[in-house]
């Protein structure tokens, strides 16, 4: 559905202060020896909403949790603490048994094309294997060739194998086995990262064009921030397992408000090659997930870091309407 066209529907997905930590060894020998285990904090506490027919991209630096946040939400991983909601149920605990058929409506497009998809296996396998796992009636044959046609691949791929395809072709197989059991909600993994600028058009293109066709809600991860605005109709910030900003694409873009979200958006190139630009680079490096700091966690990199910031961990608030954003300067 267009950015334009747009009305919030009913909330389709929803996570209620959704934690992921993980525990590994420290690699010290003395703590080893006491069988002491860190904790990373993967995720830290994430309440989102994805409507119906509604894309939401979720944006931030590599290790930030993404794609551990996406990972919950199809509950690859069981949560720690917190809720997932779909469709007003709550999916949090169910056993594997009763989540199945609840899969049919939830699918994931993984952030590499070249390992998601069996490369001992043609197309046609690749893409008939969720209608032969959830036992759909039918000409699967027929159903197989129908949804090549939709991702743009003629019938004389069926029989191919994934490395006899382009980068973009294997990622429009990935899709196409995505949709094969006409769901209502898609997590698109970092779905043009590996691609080039025309063929990540192409996809981008593909995917609205999906999405109004059937009807879909997108979780759109990435850390191309570009790529997620041309597609995403709200725009979630993450940094260190946390959401620190959240809106509206448009007002994301036009008026961030946390340092953090500033800063990423400085370092996308500007179109006009007549304007000046030179980004803005984000010091030093994230802190890792197993120590995070004491108070704001974006302070030891924050341009406006104030005393408060080292000591008080900030709260989502909402400055603008309908723009939320935590951070102590709008405290």
């Amino acid at each position: 559905m267009s950015k334009a066209a747009i009305k919030l529907h009913n909330e389709l997905v929803k996570t209620i202060d959704l934690m992921k930590y993980f525990e590994e060894s420290t690699g010290n020998l003395i703590d080893y020896a006491k069988r002491k285990k860190r904790v990373v904090r993967a995720v830290d506490g994430v309440s989102l909403a994805i409507h119906q027919f509604e894309t939401l991209g979720l944006v931030g630096e590599s290790g930030c949790g993404k794609s551990t946040f996406g990972r919950l939400v199809m509950r690859l991983y069981e949560p720690t603490s917190g809720k997932i909601i779909f469709k007003g149920t709550d999916i949090s605990n169910l056993s594997n048994a009763k989540m199945k058929p609840l899969r049919k409506n939830m699918q994931l497009v993984f952030q590499n094309p070249y390992s998601s998809l069996n490369p001992r296996k043609t197309l046609r396998q690749i893409i008939g294997q969720p209608l032969k796992a959830h036992n759909v009636s039918g000409n699967r044959k027929q159903q197989t060739l129908q949804l090549l046609n939709e991702v743009g691949l003629d019938e004389t791929f069926a029989n191919k194998y994934p490395h006899e395809l382009s980068g973009g072709q294997r990622q429009r197989v990935a899709i196409a086995r995505s949709i094969s059991l006409n769901p209502e909600f898609v997590i698109l993994d970092e779905v043009t990262s590996a691609l080039d600028a025309s063929v990540q058009a192409q996809i981008l293109n593909l995917l609205t064009k999906l999405q109004d066709e059937f009807g879909l809600s997108y979780l759109v991860i990435s850390h191309d921030l570009s790529a997620v605005r041309q597609i995403s109709h709200r725009i979630a910030v993450m940094y260190l397992g946390r959401i620190v900003e959240y809106a509206s694409a448009d007002e994301v873009f036009d008026n961030p408000l946390h340092p953090y979200t500033q800063i990423l958006m400085k370092a996308i190139p500007l179109p006009d090659i007549n304007i000046p630009w030179e980004p803005t680079i984000l010091k030093g490096e994230p802190p890792s997930p197993a120590k995070v700091p004491s108070g704001c966690r974006f302070y030891p990199r924050c341009p406006f870091a104030m005393g408060i910031c080292k000591t008080q961990d900030p709260f989502l608030m909402t400055p603008r309407s309908n723009h939320i954003v935590e951070c102590h300067l709008y405290d």
